[in-house]
């Protein structure tokens, strides 16, 4: 019972600013506010790296990032768990 309590308290602290407020606009990406400030800096400025892939729509582009976010913590959760089956062999 304790543990489900806490699973709503941070369900409603995760949910509730999105609710309460238009933060949409804060979770701009940052590729897109960095293009904007290096044109008011210096508008003659031109990349010396393009993309090699740009995502077709911002669906694929979520996906991309969920699949890299993934990645990131199976590896992650795996040198946890190979850490950890280390420490127990190593106390036997």
């Amino acid at each position: 019972m304790k543990n489900f309590l806490l699973i709503i308290f941070a369900a409603i602290l995760i949910t509730l600013p999105f609710i309460l407020f238009n933060t949409m606009e804060m979770f701009q990406g940052t590729d897109d506010q960095s293009v904007e400030v290096i044109q008011s800096i210096a508008p003659d400025y031109k990349p010396w790296a393009e993309s090699l892939w740009e995502p077709a729509n911002d669906i694929q582009e979520a996906i991309l990032f969920a699949i890299q976010t993934a990645i990131g913590v199976l590896l992650i959760g795996f040198y946890i768990f190979y850490k950890r089956k280390q420490k127990v062999r190593s106390q036997i």
